[in-house]
């Protein structure tokens, strides 16, 4: 009885992991690639979770990573979200500090122009 109860309760997580991934790509958080659109692809390195590669999609020259998984459970959903949470706080802060290298030399040229 108990092993039904565990089955059902990993099962129901799984659900809320895809769930959570349908969710983000449909309010567009996400974005889906077709898999025939990568070409070049090299298996680059492998670890506890599935194996990583790189990739150029469509005619864009500089590569991309893939990730394939062993085991899509509980675990692996978990740490592909932590990932993704991840990923989006570098990208927000590159682009704060873009803005912000932006800001100063803007301040840097009103300088200028007030001093001449």
């Amino acid at each position: 009885m108990s092993n039904n109860s565990n089955i059902d309760t990993i099962e129901k997580s799984n659900d809320s992991w895809i769930n959570w991934i349908e969710e983000a790509l449909a309010k567009e958080y996400l974005k889906y690639y077709e898999f025939e659109n990568f070409k070049n692809i090299q298996e680059i390195g492998s670890g506890a979770f599935g194996k990583v590669f790189r990739a150029n999609w469509k005619n864009i020259e500089h590569y991309l990573a893939l990730k394939s998984f062993f085991n899509l459970n509980n675990v692996t959903f978990k740490e592909i979200i932590d990932e993704l949470i991840l990923q989006r706080d570098v990208d927000l802060l590159f682009v704060f500090t873009e803005l912000q290298n932006l800001s100063q030399k803007i301040n840097l040229a009103k300088q200028k122009i007030i001093c001449w």
